[in-house]
């Protein structure tokens, strides 16, 4: 560089402390300078952190050609960062501290990176694997927005939209790879361990293309692709030993039982909206819970219904199928009620309590032993 970098940053936090000083928890460098990796384009990199939040003052200058920052970076922020939930997460690991108001402040900072570095160790791995899986989720938009201005021909918006696509799956495979990474580096992302098949192929795709079919294509391709990955995590690592009393529980068979009545009565009512939001929800509930406890498979709302768990022994899911395809009013009120006696029978098979009482007499006398489990 051309500038006394060292210099250049005294002054800046001399002038920024003399205005904001009480505001100020700390202040902190960050970039190529600290890592050691300056090149001819580097800026110099500073944030501080405000003592409450909603503070948002800054000082962009250039000196020499040299764009000098300092921006805040408010403690939720950091947070953030932490949970890697910001795709500038490498911020906490790679900074140095300029100033700090006392020793809590540090002390906060250090808390919050080591957050950030456990939840690169093996005992994070499921946890990990779930912030991914809602990061991907997150591409949804990107993905609605490319599709849009693919139908019109918009190529600079199906640009944009593409590179924010890209950008969230980096962060989601940078979280699932439990790696600390520039994430705006292609070096970095592709030295990653585990990435989706022609990962390299396709994010070059994307990128190069002006063709708005094209870049539709890729980026389907591309989430696909990722999502493929994230699931075959997800089966090999989101696995226990089957225990049906635990994941399907007492409590869950009435309300179960009760969301099926449910859904059976808006089939008898001829109720699609009602129908569609009762059954989806009980048949989530179903093979979250009866599907793990027969299976021992994880499971997490970024997986499709029927991706969840193969079809449950003892329940005619097929058969519901196909009374929902053909919209047999009659059959799938009969189907949703056969459901809770097929839902008992699995219980009473697995030995599993049900809390289901025939009549007052009964509940009396299970409150009075103490609600212990009643098979």
């Amino acid at each position: 560089m051309t500038i006394d970098i060292e210099k250049t940053i005294s002054l800046m936090i001399e002038a920024f402390l003399a205005r904001y000083g009480p505001e100020v928890d700390l202040i902190i460098q960050y970039g190529s300078l600290v890592k050691g990796n300056v090149h001819e384009a580097s800026d110099i990199d500073i944030s501080w952190v405000p003592v409450r939040e909603g503070r948002w003052e800054s000082i962009t200058i250039e000196v020499q050609g040299v764009l000098v920052d300092l921006y805040a970076i408010p403690w939720s922020r950091l947070r953030e960062m932490a949970e890697f939930e910001n795709y500038n997460c490498t911020i906490l690991d790679r900074h140095r501290i300029l100033h700090s108001r006392d020793d809590a402040a540090r002390e906060r900072i250090s808390s919050l990176l080591e957050r950030y570095r456990a939840l690169q160790s093996p005992e994070a791995r499921t946890e990990m694997l779930e912030k991914s899986f809602r990061l991907f989720q997150r591409a949804a938009y990107p993905s609605y927005l490319i599709h849009r201005a693919a139908a019109r021909g918009e190529v600079m918006d199906c640009v944009a939209s593409s590179q924010e696509l890209s950008d969230i799956m980096s962060h989601c495979l940078m979280t699932m790879n439990q790696r600390s990474i520039d994430t705006r580096k292609d070096a970095e992302i592709l030295a990653l361990p585990k990435l989706p098949a022609d990962f390299a192929g396709l994010r070059g795709r994307l990128a190069c293309s002006r063709d708005c079919s094209e870049i539709m294509r890729t980026a389907d391709e591309i989430m696909e692709a990722t999502r493929s990955l994230l699931l075959s995590e997800q089966s090999g690592v989101c696995r226990e030993e089957p225990s049906f009393a635990a994941a399907a529980g007492a409590n869950n068979f009435p309300e179960t039982a009760n969301g099926l009545r449910h859904a059976a009565r808006e089939a008898g009512r001829r109720n699609v909206t009602g129908l569609n939001r009762d059954l989806c929800g009980m048949l989530r509930e179903i093979r979250n819970n009866i599907g793990r406890g027969i299976s021992g498979r994880w499971f997490h709302e970024f997986n499709a219904l029927s991706e969840l768990t193969g079809d449950i022994p003892g329940m005619d899911l097929p058969g519901l199928s196909n009374a929902m395809l053909r919209l047999d009013w009659e059959a799938l009120e009969k189907r949703l009620l056969d459901m809770v006696d097929d839902m008992a029978a699995i219980y009473r098979e697995k030995r599993t309590a049900m809390n289901s009482f025939g009549d007052l007499s009964e509940l009396e006398a299970w409150l009075k032993k103490g609600w212990e489990l009643r098979g």
